[in-house]
């Protein structure tokens, strides 16, 4: 009965995934503890694959190289898996043990579609658009990102339209933005 119970202490729930540049992925998830929400689990396996994960399918997964080590149950964890395919829609999971090692079950299946190209010439194309145009979609997605807390779905690299080094998108780059679709101000380079 305690194994068990341990086992469903390890399981991740709440796996997101988001991008920065159109060849990552960055998972966040909350560590899980070792028995329920206390203590700390010792590994992750990390998975992701262009099939949606099933238990079945979980051998075939595409194993993500140097996981981190697991924190104390409830830290927020990140992780970013690079090299992706441009352009592709890739499903990724995570298992948890414990020190045994007992394995968790599979955790709930985060879903993320790479950006279509990377940042060619001038920043803008912040919906990854094939066609590159930069328009009114692209401000009201860069809009969107900045005043809700949910995660939106932007290439971030495209979003940086200041071309700031720290790479952060922000109130500087939607009115970089702005001036460009209102006055024709010139988008910043890619960085």
């Amino acid at each position: 009965m305690r194994c068990f119970g341990l086992l469903l202490g390890l399981v991740i729930a709440h796996l997101s995934a988001s991008s920065t540049v159109a060849a990552d992925a960055t998972l966040t998830w909350t560590a899980p503890g070792n028995d329920s929400t206390i203590g700390q689990a010792t590994t992750y396996d990390i998975r992701y694959s262009v099939a949606f994960i099933t238990d079945a399918n979980w051998a075939q997964a595409t194993h993500a190289l140097d996981p981190p080590a697991p924190k104390p149950a409830g830290t927020l964890e990140s992780f970013t898996v690079s090299n992706l395919q441009p352009a592709t829609t890739y499903y990724f999971a995570i298992k948890t043990a414990d020190a045994k090692p007992n394995w968790s079950a599979l955790s709930n299946i985060a879903v993320k579609s790479t950006c279509p190209v990377s940042c060619v010439g001038f920043t803008g194309n912040v919906d990854g658009s094939s066609n590159g145009i930069v328009d009114l979609g692209d401000l009201s997605l860069l809009v969107a990102y900045l005043t809700t807390s949910q995660t939106v779905g932007i290439c971030s690299e495209q979003a940086n339209v200041n071309a700031s080094t720290d790479g952060v998108v922000d109130l500087g780059d939607l009115s970089r933005f702005v001036a460009y679709l209102t006055s024709g101000f010139p988008l910043a380079p890619c960085p």
